[in-house]
């Protein structure tokens, strides 16, 4: 998830940034922060950027205001979710006309802002990966995937659809999945840290019951992102 926080003053733009840091941590979900001290300088890093997921937008911005920033984009068709933060709450009719996903007046309290992260965390694409099987191309959705082992000359997917042999090598296949949820979990093996349902030193079992290695040098790396992806802590 890609936050853009626009934010003049330094400490509430760290503080904002803390915050969704700790909310990321808990929902095991990867996470990039860009802050923005002025609305013309997060203009011109969008200009050359593919864009954000969320926008945390202060009204009282020097130059051009937040509101004013949040009509330009929506006047060039700009979708962006954004949530409006600041310490007066009389602009609010004008923060939803402007379709604002959110309105957070300072100083913003954890509650609700891990609430607006999750309703924006809701509205991210779902990763996929297409497929060619016998002459067919089909979508299937990366949460399907259980894991990935690499064949002679190929890969085979275990899916909750069926299996599916990818003349491919698993490099290429661990290439186009996504990292926050899938792992290395052995030299031939890539696995879903969402199927793991017990994570032993030298083995793993999904929640079907297959079975698969765990590489020893990988063991540790994997039980944390096993924990951070599930949402909880490695103790």
């Amino acid at each position: 998830m890609r936050i853009a926080i626009c934010e003049d003053e330094e400490a509430q733009a760290q503080y904002l940034a803390a915050l969704a840091r700790r909310w990321a941590a808990g929902r095991g979900q990867a996470l990039q922060v860009d802050c923005y001290p002025t609305a013309e300088s997060f203009w011109f890093a969008r200009q050359g950027d593919a864009g954000a997921d969320l926008l945390l937008l202060d009204i009282q911005l020097p130059g051009e205001s937040g509101l004013d920033l949040a009509r330009r984009l929506r006047d060039e068709g700009e979708t962006l979710p954004i949530a409006f933060v600041t310490g007066l709450d009389e602009h609010l009719g004008e923060g939803y006309e402007l379709e604002a996903l959110h309105y957070l007046v300072k100083p913003v309290s954890e509650e609700r802002f891990f609430a607006l992260l999750d309703r924006a965390a809701q509205r991210l694409p779902e990763p996929t990966l297409v497929i060619r099987v016998e002459g067919e191309e089909r979508r299937l959705l990366q949460r399907e995937i259980l894991c990935a082992q690499a064949g002679d000359r190929q890969t085979l997917l275990h899916t909750l659809r069926g299996d599916f042999a990818l003349p491919l090598p698993l490099e290429k296949v661990e290439k186009a999945l996504s990292p926050d949820l899938f792992f290395r979990c052995h030299r031939s093996c890539l696995v879903s840290l969402r199927a793991i349902a017990r994570l032993g030193r030298e083995e793993l079992v999904l929640d079907d019951g297959t079975r698969l290695p765990v590489s020893r040098r990988m063991g540790p790396q994997l039980g944390r992102a096993f924990a951070r992806c599930n949402g909880g802590m490695l103790l």
